[in-house]
């Protein structure tokens, strides 16, 4: 199957503008949409997002991570710099899309792999972070992938009664062969390319428990691996869609994002010394993203193991306020309060993308949006403007079109 461009090196109007047309073309009898409908669709969604960024939750996520692009910034134009920058990115399937916009405009910037210290993958947020650690063309080529032939009922097929029988609804199989130079050889990763990198690349893995142990996270050495993609299937296998679980090391491994989906504790632990995290989720933000008591009462068991003991009474002192079901971001800001380690999350835009996606123009249509608003947050850091970027960003954002107001 034949890949597409990369979109982010496309005009942005004149793509949506074919892709409206193709959806409305293709909208069928049930649901049937004009093309200007399919924009209002688009504008509608794109301003109740818009208006999950003005709220003060969002607000005070947007402050915590200023501060650390400003540092990630801040080490890639002075190498001598005694900041540590970890970039984590998460799984989250076909959503890998809005990560690789990020990591797109990260390039645009300055901000490439090899002023990055240590770059994390978990599960097709490794996928991401190889191409990224591979450099800019390797970027474009990791999404034109994404775009192409992994936005393909190929690659997933969640309604092929033999493929869920076989536990085969994702076809890693695909990947593997993609990028290991299969089909011309266009999406292979250039492992060399990462091998020369400054970077340090990981892919986060866990161990299946064993009797009523508990699961173990671990961090796969991707420079060390006889593979690279050995260890990105790895990642990215559940037992249940993908077959069998992968082996490295003698052991067996799988993907650590339904499990772990968080393990900040695990790399704060695994890499001493870093000073500032970036996590690229691939969930837009939503309100309302309270804790649950249990899943808090496993978070301080994790913040005891690395709290320094001069800090423990403060943990404690701590505990019942947090406990009062306080939110993510409130948790990551006392983490950051007890460990030192700056942590910002870029919260990618609402762009209706589908975990199990197989449509490549919603995939494009994800990388744009994407990478437009980590722009606009680097635009921030630099000019400290960051109420301005966020109007001059809805300004450019929406065109009129026969007096609707659609997402451009």
């Amino acid at each position: 199957m034949e890949g597409i461009p990369s979109p982010t090196g496309r005009d942005p109007l004149e793509f949506h503008e074919e892709r409206w047309k193709k959806e409305a073309e293709n909208s069928g009898w049930l649901r049937p949409h004009t093309k200007e409908q399919r924009m209002l669709i688009e504008a509608d969604r794109d301003n109740a997002d818009f208006d999950r960024r003005q709220t003060p939750e969002f607000q005070a996520w947007e402050k915590s991570l200023i501060p650390v692009v400003r540092n990630f910034k801040e080490r890639a134009e002075n190498p001598e710099s005694d900041r540590k920058t970890l970039l984590f990115i998460m799984g989250g399937g076909m959503k890998a899309a809005y990560a690789a916009g990020q990591v797109s405009a990260m390039n645009e910037v300055g901000i490439t792999a090899d002023k990055v210290d240590i770059v994390v993958g978990a599960s097709a947020g490794a996928v991401v972070a190889t191409a990224y650690a591979g450099g800019p063309e390797q970027t474009e080529r990791g999404i034109e992938m994404m775009c192409g032939p992994l936005s393909s009922k190929e690659f997933i097929d969640t309604k092929n009664p033999r493929r869920i029988y076989n536990k085969n609804v994702i076809n890693l199989a695909l990947a593997q062969n993609l990028m290991e130079g299969g089909q011309g050889g266009q999406y292979a990763i250039d492992e060399e390319a990462v091998h020369r990198s400054l970077t340090e690349l990981h892919y986060v893995v866990t161990e299946p428990a064993v009797d009523s142990s508990p699961l173990r996270v671990r961090f796969l050495d991707a420079k060390k691996l006889p593979s690279m993609t050995d260890g990105i299937t790895a990642t990215m296998s559940l037992p249940s869609l993908t077959g069998p679980i992968p082996v490295i090391d003698e052991q067996q491994v799988l993907l650590d994002g339904a499990l772990s989906p968080l393990p900040i504790f695990d790399i704060i632990r695994e890499f001493p010394g870093v000073t500032d995290i970036l996590i690229l989720p691939q969930n837009p933000y939503k309100p309302n993203d309270k804790l649950e008591p249990h899943v808090l009462s496993k978070i301080f068991s994790q913040l005891l193991q690395i709290t320094p003991l001069g800090n423990i009474a403060k943990l404690h002192q701590m505990e019942k306020y947090l406990m009062a079901s306080k939110t993510r971001r409130e948790m990551l800001e006392f983490i950051q309060q007890i460990t030192g380690v700056r942590i910002g999350v870029m919260w990618p835009p609402d762009d209706d993308l589908y975990t199990t996606n197989i449509d490549g123009d919603r995939a494009a249509a994800a990388v744009i949006a994407s990478k437009r608003n980590a722009l606009r947050v680097f635009r921030a850091a630099s000019s400290n403007n960051l109420e301005g970027e966020q109007k001059s960003e809805a300004a450019s954002q929406n065109e009129s079109f026969d007096g609707y107001q659609i997402a451009s």
